[in-house]
């Protein structure tokens, strides 16, 4: 079954666009998409494969000062984390 998402991106330059490009791409069952750096929008038309997903383990944390950290290294990136304009 094909599916449209539109989902709102903080995009502030070009190279936000590009790492949301990269990650897209990379998608399972994707058809087409399209990046509105203007609208900061982002519309992905693919196909919906549904896996049943394996338990995931509660993540370690390191205890810095008064708040909980998780460690670097642990966990997996998601798009949400691709959207947002890091470092720009």
């Amino acid at each position: 079954q094909v599916q449209v998402v539109v989902m709102s991106a903080n995009m502030g330059c070009s190279h936000c666009r590009q790492r949301v490009t990269k990650v897209v791409t990379k998608m399972n069952g994707l058809l087409d998409y399209m990046v509105d750096f203007g609208k900061k929008e982002v519309t992905v038309r693919g196909t919906v494969i549904h896996t049943k997903k394996k338990k995931r383990k509660k993540q370690p944390y390191m205890i810095t000062g008064l708040e909980k950290v998780p460690p670097a290294n642990v966990g997996a990136r998601t798009l949400s984390w691709f959207l947002g304009c890091y470092g720009s």
